[in-house]
């Protein structure tokens, strides 16, 4: 009899844990999720790389995400809200080289995205990475 207490138990407590409710249901993709299926239905590769420390990046008032589209690095920032989203691009200069009062030198001009709670920056020349990006997020609003 001592072996079945155990296992009435412990099939009650499964019983229990299998029919909980989660309290905070499924997690909704983020902005960075949808853009980067986006990005693929429009024929591009997207490697998901590092997330970068707001340090890196302090132009910005978020972390950063690493893309890697179709080859291209890819900096992804995501904010809490378009507005949040809007007041750093405001600061980015028309011709993407300055960001606030901090002038960056680009390894290859940039092309500065931004749709709703994100701002996306790619450093480079390669229409693999520009095109998807474009039909995606629309026109660059800054290059430099």
């Amino acid at each position: 009899m001592r072996g079945v207490v155990p296992l009435t138990i412990a099939a009650a407590a499964l019983s229990v844990g299998c029919s909980a409710v989660n309290p905070t249901g499924p997690s909704a993709a983020s902005a960075i999720d949808r853009l980067i299926e986006a990005l693929q239905g429009q024929g591009a590769t997207v490697i998901r790389g590092e997330a970068l420390p707001r340090s890196s990046n302090p132009f910005m008032s978020v972390p950063a995400q690493i893309l890697i589209v179709s080859g291209g690095p890819v900096t992804v920032f995501e904010y809490a809200s378009d507005a949040a989203a809007a007041a750093d691009a405001a600061r980015v200069s028309p011709s993407g080289c300055f960001v606030g009062s901090t002038m960056i030198t680009w390894i290859a001009p940039p092309s500065f995205y931004r749709q709703g709670t994100l701002i996306a920056i790619h450093a480079g020349t390669a229409e693999s990475v520009l095109r998807p990006l474009t039909t995606v997020l629309g026109e660059p609003f800054a290059r430099c």
